[in-house]
């Protein structure tokens, strides 16, 4: 249906195609195919550019156009940073029922998903092993933080929230007036509910203080 150009290098493993040149440009009007047809064949893109952009790609930056990579597996290496933007649309991570999605560096500091179809063993985990910088406000080894808004926890009505380590210091900064709950402890769910404040191993007169200095 027109024009071809054909180069042939005898298809076999000892021919080779050399092309050197200052630039080359290579214009087409539909589509490039570079493909290897033995299952040892490889394509390789080298640059030998020091700084600044080595390698670029360029799919017209609209909504309709994209790129697209196939693998068995992706390896991708870098020695400085990685960034990944998105200007205008969302950017999804996903992987199937029983392997993970692991972000940071293992034993040390990293967050993993691991979804799964069997429910006693899909998790959220974020585990930082060594990091020693003790809780107060705006500071911790791991920092949850809402600057201008709230924080929920929600969880299953059957389930638990637990929390043990060290002290446990909660402190409220606001003051919403006369009628105020800024610290609440609400059981809500039956007659059979109760609330305990347990200390098992203190012996002094202060084990467990009850204090108001003002009111």
């Amino acid at each position: 249906a027109g024009q071809s150009i054909l180069i042939s290098a005898n298809a076999n493993a000892g021919s080779i195609l050399d092309i050197d040149a200052g630039i080359i440009d290579i214009d087409v009007q539909d589509e490039i195919e570079i493909a290897t047809t033995s299952a040892d064949g490889h394509i390789i893109l080298a640059s030998a550019h020091t700084s600044g952009l080595a390698f670029h790609i360029d799919a017209n930056e609209d909504a309709a156009s994209e790129v697209q990579i196939d693998a068995g597996i992706l390896d991708i290496d870098v020695t400085g940073a990685i960034s990944i933007d998105s200007s205008a649309g969302s950017i999804s991570m996903n992987v199937v029922d029983e392997q993970t999605v692991s972000i940071g560096l293992n034993a040390a500091s990293e967050t993993v998903w691991t979804p799964s179809n069997t429910a006693g063993t899909e998790q959220w985990s974020t585990i930082v092993t060594s990091g020693d910088t003790d809780g107060a406000d705006a500071a911790g080894s791991i920092l949850l933080s809402s600057v201008a808004g709230g924080i929920g926890l929600a969880w299953n009505d059957g389930m638990d929230l637990w929390a043990e380590g060290g002290r446990f210091v909660v402190t409220a900064n606001e003051n919403p007036g006369s009628a105020g709950e800024v610290i609440k402890l609400h059981a809500d769910a039956g007659a059979n509910q109760t609330i305990v404040l347990l200390n098992d191993e203190g012996t002094s007169q202060s084990a467990i203080t009850l204090t108001s200095t003002a009111g």
